[in-house]
């Protein structure tokens, strides 16, 4: 059985199961399924249980989907691992921020979601991103449509191209081995390639000047 989570809204989220036959079923099968605490719990509110649901697989069908509702929750702390990340934030975004800050109390959130809250992530045509994205297209018909996850990927290929080598990234993107970072970017490296040419020729003297 897989997982994958997707937000709906502020709070909640919906984690969807996929449920796998070990063959395809040869006539239509029933089977009965329901949630069990694990570190998520129904008392502490983390999801909404579901019991005695029906999961119907037809002749032929090997998987079938079960979806949960799970309350999202913002914990602040330390990131996952308890590992700090190091963010590279050029001067023109310091003063952007500068100007956003400058009305607010020290301990006071840059943005807020509609409660006042942090900001819940991104999901769906009503989101802060998607109303970002509104502004920038009313104002460049070109701009294209990017995902949270486009921007980190944006971040990525700008520190490559500004010179940041593979450990600077792995630090930036909070990846637990530089192979990791290879693994994802290493087409970002490799356009480079070029680039590194030049550099080293003009660390190299003129066979003029040699003479």
């Amino acid at each position: 059985m897989s997982r994958s989570t997707s937000r709906k809204g502020s709070g909640t989220a919906t984690a969807t199961f996929d449920l796998s036959l070990s063959a395809p079923s040869p006539s239509t099968t029933s089977v009965t399924v329901r949630t069990l605490d694990g570190t998520a719990t129904v008392a502490n509110g983390d999801y909404v249980p579901i019991s005695g649901q029906l999961v119907t697989f037809a002749p032929g069908q090997s998987t079938a989907t079960v979806a949960v509702t799970v309350n999202g929750k913002v914990i602040v702390g330390t990131l996952k691992g308890g590992k700090a990340r190091t963010v590279v934030v050029p001067a023109f975004v310091t003063d952007a921020l500068a100007r956003t800050a400058a009305a607010k109390a020290r301990n006071d959130l840059l943005w807020t979601g509609r409660d006042g809250e942090h900001l819940s992530p991104p999901h769906g045509d009503q989101c802060w991103l998607s109303a970002a994205l509104r502004r920038c297209q009313k104002s460049d018909p070109a701009f294209p449509s990017l995902t949270a996850h486009d921007l980190r990927h944006t971040a990525a290929s700008l520190a490559v191209h500004a010179g940041a080598n593979v450990k600077v990234l792995q630090r930036m993107l909070g990846h637990t081995s530089a192979a990791m970072t290879l693994d994802v970017y290493a087409d970002l490296f490799e356009s480079d390639l070029d680039a590194v040419a030049e550099n080293v020729a003009k660390m190299w003297p003129s066979h003029a000047e040699a003479r």
